[in-house]
């Protein structure tokens, strides 16, 4: 059986970013959550191109809340959360599907975030950071 893959982001004032993000996982999610709080920007613009699933919240001071309302919206198995200015790397064979797949048992997975050292130079500091785990109500 093929599990669903939800991705979830949280944004406002992300016109800047929300395209490369969301291009870079189109075709690697079943499904795409956006919750906006408060956008003045394109960002709610950009979004609804990618879908239909575009929510608003508005911002009380508690990034768990928005968080909590999004993964409350996703329907597929699992959830991929990553922030707006995030991009999943990868050529088409990269596949979450096959990760989530073939890896059973597993709950969560780390997966890697590239910081740059400095905006001059292709260099990088890699972190894992949980941003892939099972939609069954024990993540928020």
């Amino acid at each position: 059986m093929n599990q669903r893959i939800s991705l979830t982001l949280i944004v406002r004032n992300e016109a800047a970013h929300l395209a490369d993000c969301l291009e870079s996982v189109r075709n690697k999610v079943d499904e795409i959550i956006i919750v906006d709080t408060g956008s003045t920007d394109d960002t709610v613009i950009i979004a609804k191109r990618y879908t239909p699933h575009v929510y608003s919240f508005p911002w009380n001071n508690d990034f768990s809340a928005a968080r909590n309302f999004a993964l409350e919206q996703a329907t597929g198995d699992w959830i991929l959360a990553l922030d707006a200015d995030e991009e999943v790397l990868g050529e088409d064979s990269f596949s979450l599907h096959t990760l989530i797949n073939t890896q059973k048992g597993k709950e969560v997975f780390l997966l890697p975030l590239l910081n740059p050292i400095s905006e001059f130079t292709d260099e990088y500091n890699t972190f894992y950071v949980l941003r892939l785990f099972r939609n069954n109500g024990d993540y928020q």
